[in-house]
């Protein structure tokens, strides 16, 4: 719609069958307005220039002969669906309303002696708990708004509050903020919790951990073995950490070696002995890893068949 002009409305399908008394329903009625001159177009039939008499709601539209009183209508049960039955409007002036009939339309009366001022849709329904206000928001459930945790009917405080079993009826408790005004927290699913220790660290009192790590100590005080998995999973082969003298010879920082040859200088010069010492482990004894190199003369060469280690 324009300042003075209703704009032009494009076809709109009947939704069924017109009605001796000029009844006519689309799927958007308030497209129409009150005493808009429209169309009626029909296969096979004649079109039909006529008038707006009523919009009762948002999808019926009464009409009747032009110019015509406003409750006297016109029969048009012969435009079907089943004709592609459909009704327009040309762009046109406004109809006129004299100011006193305005004035008239929206003045209540006493007690209230005031010009009205009303939320309506664009059927003219007033907005109330039947017809709200449209809105994108979604709720889901109750809402209730108090500004006591406990009481509604006290509402001197705001507190946050939980219950034990996470329903509404059961039995509350408000969150807890200490005279630092840190908030107090604990969180746990019965048997494990979480807490803040002394030096401010959050720790975890996990039982069953605790007691497979105090097992585990148990058997690391008394001698116990190390073992790991092929895989690096819990349940994969199991296999057992070597860490004897010879491996701590080999891998310690201050690891030394003596080389021994045979038949030096020659083009037969082998090497036949390693020996392998460290300060680091075993201080005072004297642990020697050897590794001795056995050969066989292939052809006229010597040929490395077996590497024998040995700690003495």
């Amino acid at each position: 719609m324009f300042e003075k002009r209703w704009a032009a409305v494009p076809p709109q399908l009947f939704t069924s069958n017109g009605t001796p008394g000029g009844v006519i329903t689309v799927i958007d009625s308030s497209l129409f307005k009150v005493k808009q001159l429209v169309n009626i177009t029909a296969n096979t039939l004649p079109n039909l220039n006529i008038e707006v008499k009523s919009v009762p709601n948002d999808v019926t539209i009464v009409v009747g002969p032009i110019g015509a009183n406003i409750s006297t209508y016109l029969d048009i049960s012969a435009y079907t669906t089943a004709l592609s039955s459909a009704i327009s409007a040309n762009e046109q002036k406004r109809s006129s309303v004299p100011v006193e009939e305005i004035n008239r339309a929206v003045y209540e009366e006493e007690p209230t002696v005031a010009l009205r001022n009303v939320l309506v849709d664009k059927y003219g329904r007033k907005i109330d708990s039947s017809n709200p206000l449209p809105t994108t928001a979604t709720i889901s459930g109750d809402v209730t708004i108090g500004t006591d945790g406990f009481d509604a009917t006290a509402p001197d405080s705001m507190l946050a509050t939980g219950s034990e079993d996470g329903t509404k009826t059961g039995i509350k408790h408000a969150v807890r903020v200490d005279s630092e005004l840190d908030l107090r927290v604990g969180i746990s699913d019965g048997t494990n919790k979480a807490s803040v220790d002394a030096a401010g660290q959050l720790s975890v009192k996990d039982i069953d951990t605790q007691t497979a790590l105090s097992s585990i100590l148990a058997q690391l005080s008394a001698g116990g073995i190390i073992i790991g998995t092929e895989d690096g999973t819990p349940g994969g082969v199991q296999k057992v950490f070597v860490n004897n003298r010879y491996l701590q010879i080999l891998a310690a920082k201050d690891r030394d070696q003596d080389i021994v040859y045979a038949d030096f200088g020659t083009k037969d010069q082998r090497i036949t002995q390693i020996d392998y010492v460290a300060p680091s482990i075993g201080t005072g004894i004297g642990f020697v890893a050897r590794k001795t190199f056995t050969y066989v003369l292939d052809g006229n060469r010597y040929k490395r068949t077996k590497i024998t280690r040995l700690l003495i």
